[in-house]
């Protein structure tokens, strides 16, 4: 074989591969309703590295992070469950999402989408200055309670304290008494 005709095989592998790959992003696009533009982050389909935060010891994973036409970077969240509104921490957890998005790409974020795979429900989560203060005020909380050392359960469900990543260093969780 010439080495004309094997660059050739290449380039169109290559070519294909990158076929597949658009299509697979607008496959996405069209199935979670996500902003028009290219994803340019999709842990939910392959690992991605951590966003860190640069003010706050925070770090994350969005599932999506989308580039719209207009220029916008817009973090997703896919969550499960037969949720009509969306979830109070769901929104905190996105909310924190925009705030590593826009510290990441140094660029200001409107917005967030939070998309509940079981209804097909979708929600924009502005990123507000209230939310944004909100945000803040529990990070500041979170320092507190981790240098006095004294972190509590703030809830009462047991599901979400046995998949805690924290349940077997819990003072609060036992196997003996739960709760």
């Amino acid at each position: 074989m010439s080495s004309s005709f094997i660059i050739l095989l290449i380039s169109i592998c290559l070519l294909l591969i990158g076929i597949i790959l658009y299509l697979k992003n607008r496959r996405i696009d069209n199935q979670w309703n996500i902003p028009n533009g290219p994803i340019v982050y999709a842990d939910i389909i392959h690992p991605e590295m951590a966003l860190n935060s640069k003010s706050w010891y925070l770090r994350g994973k969005p599932d999506y992070i989308a580039k719209t036409n207009q220029g916008d970077i817009v973090p997703v969240e896919v969550k499960t469950g037969n949720h009509d509104q969306p979830k109070p921490w769901h929104i905190m957890q996105l909310i924190a999402y925009c705030h590593l998005v826009s510290d990441h790409f140094d660029k200001s974020v409107s917005y967030g989408v939070l998309v509940y795979y079981d209804t097909k429900k979708q929600f924009r989560i502005p990123y507000s200055i209230q939310y944004q203060n909100i945000l803040t005020s529990t990070m500041n909380k979170m320092y507190d309670h981790l240098l006095t050392n004294k972190v509590y359960r703030t809830q009462n469900d047991e599901t979400r304290c046995v998949h805690c990543s924290f349940h077997q260093v819990c003072p609060e969780y036992t196997d003996n008494k739960r709760y």
